[in-house]
């Protein structure tokens, strides 16, 4: 891995960010702009993230309405991810 995409949520983005910067990989964060754009804000950002981000590979923890929406659009834009359970 090259570069960590993440969206700056709290719990499992900012320990994925620091175990990336631990070993020196660069983090591209991805904030939701929630202030201005509410609650569809982390849905734009999940798309944000597909469209500029460019990933190769996802990977998913389940257990989240964030997360179930960018497993969908992971699937929709074709990009292979894994599920940790």
């Amino acid at each position: 891995m090259s570069v960590l995409i993440e969206g700056e949520a709290r719990g499992l983005d900012v320990r994925a960010k620091a175990w990336a910067q631990r070993r020196g990989i660069v983090v591209d964060p991805y904030p939701a702009d929630w202030d201005n754009l509410g609650k569809a804000a982390g849905g734009i950002r999940n798309q944000w993230m597909i469209d500029d981000g460019k990933p190769d590979y996802g990977m998913v923890f389940p257990g989240g309405r964030g997360t179930a929406d960018m497993r969908r659009r992971l699937i929709a834009a074709g990009i292979s991810f894994e599920e940790v359970r």
